[in-house]
């Protein structure tokens, strides 16, 4: 159904449908009158890849993000960071219902999937399974180069040319242009999230120019970057194997007499010959003639700095991945300062995504979970939590001594050093009173002193306790007389 707008260049409009006004769509329209940006190159080469994805965009993500190892594995490190202590808090009983429950359904691997994608994609949308079993409920992530998002007011199949959709979405359609294979899925039935969605315009699958639906993938900023890094690998790798791996020129000068006396034909049989000749000098032969010179060919001699410029390349990769040279195996030429500050700069960037995940699974998923149960989500003491990044590193001799101070509890010291918040039951354990360590030392000195003192000191002592053991006696004893009966 066709949507008549406002045709006001570069200004948002509120947009309708026939029977129906805006506040019942709750939808903004925007007219599209601004160039957008084009890619140069058009082949679907990168590197010594063939069939790269130019249409849709989460295929081409998917590529970007599996071909070469620097990015690999910066994806990989930056999901593993972001969940890192993951954990859940709340009331106990909860807490240990929810650590039972996540372990039978493999819940960490889920969310670092979908953090990992949340990354990749910039977009996650993740189907919830099994809603009414709060033992098996789970979520499992939908292709995103099939899936599409709609706002209230758009049925499956509208189009909006010269127009931007704007969200939030209402509704999940799975293979929207195939009509036996489409799916539809409501969102409060679904995890959904997406990164800085407010921030660019973004076309979808079916060529809707979408704002504050999809987010932005970290690969787009850097997709230009990696195409160089392939075509750079594969351009040097190319010319090393063909210049620069034992290749020889030779000259057989012998041979110019009878080029210029114009006899070529002779040239070039007596040239066949020689080159099979080359052919059968193997490993560590001697070359011997006349009349010819050997040069060997090598890569010297370039100004440009190829190993410079790959690094580079590398560098800025990282960096669009939130990732330091330090992070990724390359100390050299960082002191500890500049590496302490690059590195805490870079843990407060990861905080915002992982509050954002945070956010997901607890206002979503959670929240499902316990509807499974029967609980009211909003009077439930329970939510997913992630260790802090940013917060500094204590010493075990400083935590130990904000937990004596009653400044933490025991369960927030045990996790600072390591350990799991609650003590095992199969356990058993001495508990110590804890005291400061020169109270302690003290206490322990005068232990010694009275092991180390001498036989004679023991025995005094041993005679002075009987002699007052003696006078006790003597005081607790009644006088007795003696009375004689005179006749």
């Amino acid at each position: 159904m066709d949507k008549p707008t406002v045709t006001t260049e570069r200004k948002i409009s509120q947009g309708f449908m026939a029977g129906a006004n805006f506040a019942e769509n709750n939808m903004f329209t925007a007219t599209v009158n601004n160039p957008k940006l084009q890619k140069m190159y058009s082949d679907n080469t990168l590197g010594p890849y063939l069939n790269q994805e130019n249409n849709n965009v989460f295929i081409t993500y998917q590529q970007l993000a599996i071909i070469n190892p620097h990015v690999t594995m910066s994806i990989m490190k930056l999901a593993l960071t972001i969940i890192k202590g993951l954990r859940f808090s709340g009331d106990a009983n909860l807490v240990k219902d929810f650590e039972i429950w996540s372990k039978n359904i493999n819940f960490r691997e889920t969310i670092q999937t979908m953090t990992r994608l949340l990354a990749m994609n910039g977009t996650y949308v993740g189907l919830i399974n099994n809603p009414k079993d709060p033992a098996t409920i789970t979520f499992e992530p939908l292709l995103m180069q099939t899936v599409t998002l709609l706002p209230k007011g758009y049925k499956v199949m509208d189009t909006a040319p010269n127009v931007i959709v704007t969200g939030p979405p209402v509704m999940v359609v799975l293979n929207e242009s195939d009509e036996i294979l489409r799916k539809t899925y409501k969102i409060e039935n679904c995890v959904y999230g997406a990164l800085f969605p407010h921030d660019f315009v973004f076309q979808d699958v079916m060529y809707r120019d979408t704002y504050g639906i999809y987010g932005i993938s970290l690969l787009a900023p850097i997709e230009d970057l990696i195409r160089k890094y392939m075509n750079l690998i594969e351009g040097y790798t190319n010319y090393i194997r063909k210049y620069g791996i034992g290749r020889y020129f030779i000259n057989y000068k012998v041979l110019e007499s009878l080029i210029t006396d114009g006899q070529i034909e002779q040239a070039k049989v007596l040239l066949d010959e020689l080159a099979v000749e080359h052919e059968y000098i193997a490993e560590n032969q001697d070359i011997i003639g006349a009349g010819f010179d050997i040069k060997q060919l090598d890569t010297g001699g370039s100004n440009i700095n190829v190993v410079g410029f790959k690094e580079s390349l590398e560098k800025d990769i990282q960096i669009g991945l939130l990732q330091a040279p330090i992070t990724m195996g390359r100390a050299e030429g960082t002191t500890y300062a500049a590496g302490y500050v690059s590195e805490s700069d870079r843990l407060v960037v990861l905080e915002g995504i992982q509050k954002l995940v945070q956010d997901m699974v607890n206002s979503q998923f959670i929240k499902a979970r316990l509807v499974a149960m029967g609980k009211d989500p909003l009077t439930s003491d329970i939510k997913v939590e992630f260790e802090e990044l940013s917060r500094p590193n204590l010493e075990t001799k400083d935590s130990l001594a904000a937990y004596q101070a009653g400044l933490i509890s025991e369960q927030e010291w045990r996790q600072r050093t390591g350990f799991p918040p609650e003590k095992s039951k199969r356990e058993t354990f001495i508990k110590v009173n804890l005291q400061p360590s020169n109270q302690l030392n003290n206490h322990l000195n005068n232990q010694q002193n009275q092991n180390q003192q001498t036989p004679s000191d023991t025995q005094n002592q041993q005679t002075t306790q009987d002699n007052i053991n003696q006078k006790k006696t003597t005081k607790q004893t009644p006088k007795t007389t003696n009375t004689t009966k005179k006749s």
